[in-house]
């Protein structure tokens, strides 16, 4: 029997625990709330192991061990530039399209979509002008790009296979998109479109700029941060959740790319209201905490938002 390459089994082992955690991110990067929750495990991480002294400076290492670390570095820029690269020059294959067809035996909403895909009713000009439609898909076909990055090449022709589906081409005047500089590459560059920023969230920021309105969104802010950065605070917060009888619901931070995510955070707080209170006054915490007054602010901004 040959011997056990131990070297070979170690790297072996790593590989895949690289490529299991490479899935995991994968999987949580395009929601706002588990990327930030697996960004602050890794922060936290890493500052311990610094603190414990497994991490060092490397102004601190031998000129060796610098050596060798400048020169890792530049072979992992050289890998990451190719990747990206070869990603934008890349075709991307085309898609499957997504068929909608209108039900017989419903005429208000009955809707036959092939894949999962979340539909909602839109009482719009458009179900008029198309009596086949029912319904407006109202989010991203996700199944299509499901397990893709979003890089530019793949959003320009993921737009382009749309066009095409809806035969609009040579009628697009102008695209209206976040300010995302993935979308606007793909517009701008590869569809050679004209391209208009979506100012809601803008008009959103500008019309809550009072100072009582910001520094009461201000200390909300805060306190979701805490307790998503605290283990010992979200474990009280879900001891009183399961004593109130309410299932157990994570705090929402604001995004500042997302125009809605204000309106989510203060309707999770608003909702948790009673056990946070209490989650808080049980902690010696150095956060500040939300009054009566300022919880009536917030369930009247959830009515103008």
């Amino acid at each position: 029997m040959p011997p056990i390459n131990k070297n070979a089994t170690e790297e072996h082992r790593r590989a895949q625990q690289r490529l299991c955690k490479k899935r995991k991110y994968l999987e949580i990067k395009n929601d706002p709330e588990l990327l930030a929750i697996e960004q602050e495990k890794r922060r936290n991480k890493h500052k311990k192991r610094k603190e414990e002294g497994k991490i060092k400076s490397i102004k601190k290492r031998t000129p060796r061990a610098q050596r060798e670390q400048r020169k890792k570095r530049k072979e992992n820029s050289k890998k990451y530039r190719q990747m990206k690269k070869q990603e934008e020059t890349t075709a991307m294959p085309p898609f499957e399209p997504v068929l909608i067809e209108a039900a017989e035996d419903d005429k208000t909403d009955g809707v036959k979509i092939e894949g999962q895909i979340k539909t909602e009713r839109q009482h719009d000009p458009l179900h008029q002008m198309s009596p086949a439609i029912k319904a407006v898909v109202r989010r991203r076909e996700f199944s299509a790009l499901h397990g893709t990055s979003h890089t530019p090449t793949a959003l320009a022709e993921e737009l382009k296979r749309i066009v095409q589906k809806w035969n609009i081409e040579g009628k697009i005047l102008l695209a209206v998109s976040d300010n995302g500089a993935n979308i606007k590459c793909a517009i701008e560059k590869y569809l050679g479109w004209k391209h208009f920023n979506c100012y809601l969230n803008l008009v959103v920021y500008k019309a809550l700029e009072h100072e009582k309105i910001t520094n009461i969104i201000d200390n909300a802010k805060a306190i979701v941060a805490y307790l998503k950065k605290s283990n010992v605070a979200w474990e009280k917060l879900k001891r009183y959740l399961e004593q109130a009888g309410k299932p157990i619901k994570r705090p929402l931070q604001e995004v500042p790319t997302r125009f809605n995510s204000k309106y989510y955070m203060l309707e999770r707080l608003l909702e948790l209201k009673d056990e946070i209170n209490s989650a808080l006054s049980n902690l010696n915490a150095s956060v500040p905490i939300l009054s009566a007054h300022d919880w009536d602010i917030i369930q009247k901004l959830l009515l103008v938002l």
